[in-house]
């Protein structure tokens, strides 16, 4: 692994690269690596569009913001399009893992199993904001409030708290980190 970690000693350091990297080095690892490739394309497009509603609906104060209004932003529908195939990459790449046996699928499935069957952009918004409540109220024994109101099925208002600046979409980066970074922090300091 400290191999791998010279060849990234530039400010431009990607941990993608290094799962690729990782990937050529060590093959026993391509199950794993392509199930988190997978899962992290599936869930990149779903933080990509919660982004993009959070922040076109924060343009919006006290009637709200029509959920499926955000189906007229391109970057949203890109988000969004063909999410069920993410989904079934992603279900299936965990279940080629050997090491975890079948609860990772169905644990997958337990948490993002409404994103399965394709849908239009319009209703993945609406089923982007239920999945969201069901997340917030998991979160505890209480649960935890959503970060909208609801004002109707369809309409929501963005808590300020909440609210965020329009950004790109970044499609081809993760969204969680698996723990290279720290390594490789950890690494130079010993250096």
């Amino acid at each position: 692994m400290w191999e791998l970690q010279d060849e990234f000693e530039d400010d431009g350091y990607e941990e993608e690269e290094v799962h690729h990297l990782l990937e050529r080095r060590a093959p026993e690892y391509g199950s794993l690596l392509q199930a988190i490739r997978a899962y992290e394309a599936f869930a990149r497009r779903l933080q990509d569009a919660f982004d993009i509603l959070r922040s076109e609906s924060a343009r919006r104060d006290a009637q709200g913001y029509p959920v499926p209004e955000v189906a007229r932003d391109e970057e949203f529908c890109q988000s969004v399009n063909g999410l069920h195939d993410r989904f079934t990459a992603a279900h299936h790449a965990l279940a080629d893992i050997s090491l975890v046996g079948a609860a990772l699928p169905h644990l997958f499935v337990e948490r993002f199993g409404r994103f399965e069957v394709p849908m239009d952009a319009a209703a993945c918004a609406l089923v982007l904001c239920e999945h969201h409540e069901i997340v917030q109220r998991g979160k505890s024994a209480e649960g935890k409030r959503p970060w909208f109101d609801r004002i109707g099925r369809e309409r929501i208002y963005m808590r300020h708290t909440y609210r965020v600046a329009r950004r790109e979409i970044q499609p081809d980066r993760y969204v969680h980190e698996y723990r290279s970074h720290p390594i490789r922090r950890f690494h130079k300091d010993l250096s």
